[in-house]
């Protein structure tokens, strides 16, 4: 399983909706523990001497590289100026995707520039030859590329509320189909790796479950409490952000209200919520490559875009 538990869980044939809302919570701590291991979290506790870098760089990639060096330096700097605005490289809460399942949408998401998060990922990738068999390297390309790309649907987001404002109907549509790529990039990268997988997660925590109906409550706990957390994942981007941001994006072409779009969410999500979930288990695809493919995408004189 690839969340190792050191305990037995024991339910009841028929076990209460309170026993599996307890077991649902342990198995959300043990979820956290998991991303101790993320890059952003690991440069947090770091010293900020080249030397301490270069130990690190060894230990977690197992090869000397000064690229390596260079780009946990920038990362290191970089999440130090976003703390001061409030900002965490480390999880999304501020992720602008994801004010869709509340029907919020007049909060402003920071428009930050990936730019130095990219000259980052840049570095790691050049260096691959002498790291790239580590599986840690694998892992942070990525989580950095993974945070690009929010920052990125952040700034495009912003683009479209201006649209709306101005009414500018070409614009609107343009920035509503980056949008979507960009959502459409994220789930296809973060579903190479377990670490952000909905459906290994979802898989795990039901075989927890002893009856259907179990497997059944459980899994309905379990995304209700995962779309509340800040956890950015494959699996959910496809299957609910996805296809409500395309819905949305048509109504405000139909020029619907926002009380009746409101509505449209919250019915789309209640039947999302209740229905079973058919998702890979596993990890899909090659990190390297996708994130190669869609780097190559990449527009430097449109910084806030990635397509």
């Amino acid at each position: 399983m690839f969340i190792k538990k050191n305990r037995e869980v024991v339910l009841e044939k028929t076990s209460s909706s309170e026993v599996l809302e307890n077991l649902v919570s342990n198995y959300l701590k043990e979820l956290a523990k998991t991303q101790e291991n993320r890059i952003f979290y690991k440069i947090e506790a770091l010293e900020n001497r080249k030397k301490a870098i270069d130990d690190f760089v060894f230990e977690r990639y197992g090869a000397v590289s000064a690229r390596a060096t260079e780009s946990l330096q920038i990362l290191k700097s970089y999440n130090t100026f976003l703390k001061k605005q409030d900002f965490y490289l480390r999880g999304n809460k501020s992720a602008s995707y994801k004010c869709i399942i509340k029907g919020d949408f007049k909060n402003n998401y920071k428009d930050t520039d990936p730019k130095e998060l990219y000259v980052a990922l840049n570095y790691l990738l050049e260096d691959r030859e002498f790291i790239g068999k580590s599986d840690h390297f694998r892992l942070d390309i990525v989580d950095v590329l993974r945070e690009i790309l929010v920052l990125s649907s952040n700034s495009t987001y912003q683009k479209i509320k201006e649209d709306l404002h101005s009414k500018d109907s070409i614009s609107f549509l343009q920035h509503s189909q980056e949008f979507l790529t960009i959502l459409q990039n994220l789930e296809n990268v973060l579903a190479t790796r377990n670490e952000f997988s909905f459906g290994v997660y979802l898989s795990e925590v039901k075989a927890l479950g002893k009856t259907a109906a179990d497997k059944k409550l459980i899994e309905q706990i379990f995304t209700q409490k995962i779309i509340a957390s800040n956890y950015d994942m494959s699996g959910l981007i496809k299957t609910l952000y996805h296809p409500l941001w395309s819905n949305y994006f048509l109504a405000m072409q139909e020029d619907l209200n926002q009380k009746t779009i409101k509505a449209r969410i919250a019915q789309f999500l209640e039947k999302w919520i209740q229905e079973p979930k058919q998702l890979p288990s596993f990890s899909v695809g090659d990190e390297v490559e996708l994130v190669l493919e869609i780097l190559q995408n990449y527009s430097s004189s449109n910084k806030s875009s990635i397509l």
